[in-house]
C-alpha cells in the first residue's frame, strides 16, 4: 500500500493526533528524512518511545515540518489489540498545521490477539 501523502507549509508546526478503534499497546512514533541520493530513510526524530492509548497523556505529537522544497516521512508503530476478540482494529492520524485538520491516513486489520500496525505519512513542503 502506497503511503499517504499530505502538503504541509514549511515553516509552520504540524500536530499530528491519533484516535484508536482498539488498543495500542507501546506504540512508537518517529519522523524520517529521505538520504540523499539513495532510496532509503533516516530517523531524525522520535516523537515517542513507549506510548499508549490507555494511559493518561494524549496521543499527539507536534513538530517541525519539512523544509520548503523538502518531504519526511511519520512511522507510526504499535502492537494493538481490543478488549475482545477477535476484533476489527484501526487507527487514525489526522494532520493538523495553524489549527486546520489538512490531512487524514488510517489503517485497520482484524486481529485474533495481538496485530502488529504500521501506519507512514509523507508531509511535503512544495
Amino acid at each position: 500500500m502506497p503511503d499517504t501523502v499530505v502538503k504541509v507549509n514549511a515553516g509552520k508546526p504540524i500536530t499530528v493526533k491519533m484516535s484508536f478503534d482498539g488498543i495500542a499497546n507501546h506504540y512508537e512514533a518517529h519522523i524520517y528524512a529521505p538520504l540523499p541520493g539513495q532510496n532509503q530513510w533516516k530517523r531524525i526524530q522520535t516523537l515517542e518511545s513507549d506510548g499508549s492509548s490507555e494511559d493518561a497523556r494524549p496521543d499527539e505529537f507536534t513538530f517541525d515540518p519539512p523544509s520548503a522544497g523538502n518531504i519526511c516521512l511519520l512511522f507510526f508503530q504499535s502492537a494493538m489489540t481490543a478488549v475482545a476478540v477477535p476484533a476489527d482494529v484501526k487507527v487514525t492520524a489526522t494532520i493538523h498545521q495553524a489549527g486546520e485538520a489538512i490531512g487524514e491516513s488510517s489503517v485497520s486489520g482484524n486481529v485474533q490477539s495481538f496485530a502488529n500496525v504500521v501506519l507512514r505519512v509523507q508531509l511535503e513542503a512544495p
